[in-house]
């Protein structure tokens, strides 16, 4: 009979602290299940970032002279198609031009102001650039 009593508030203590384990026993077992909200917050958390862009492009000729016409190909990886490419050479000249299928090209002219020298024609595609040489001759 000595017992009964601290055994019964021994009981009430534990049916409290069952019913608090059972509770958070719950949010526990929830955090460790996935669950719809979540999912939506992070619909692929394996996705890998996007690949880098890279540009490249070439001359055809390389070599011209005053008054002549020049062909920049630009070749692209992880660049998507629509994708502007802009294309700068000698003399403030300019061209812009789709990239699609990883491609591009135009065609600029010199003038006849274009003094013979060394030239950077550069392109530059969503933030990437790329620049090959010129060489203008009389």
């Amino acid at each position: 009979m000595r017992f009964s009593k601290p055994l019964a508030a021994a009981g009430i203590l534990g049916v409290t602290l069952l019913g608090g384990t059972a509770l958070t026993g719950t949010a526990f077992a929830d955090a460790a299940h996935s669950h719809p909200a979540a999912a939506a917050r992070h619909p692929h958390p394996h996705k890998t970032a996007p690949a880098t862009p890279s540009v490249a492009a070439s001359l055809s000729p390389g070599t011209i002279g005053q008054r002549g016409s020049y062909t920049v190909s630009i070749t692209t990886t992880n660049v998507a198609d629509g994708t502007d490419a802009t294309v700068s050479g000698p003399d403030g000249q300019s061209s812009t031009v789709a990239v699609e299928g990883g491609a591009a090209s135009t065609t600029l002219s010199l003038t006849q102001r274009t003094k013979p020298g060394t030239y950077t024609v550069s392109v530059d595609v969503d933030g990437v650039s790329a620049t090959t040489t010129l060489t203008v001759t009389r």
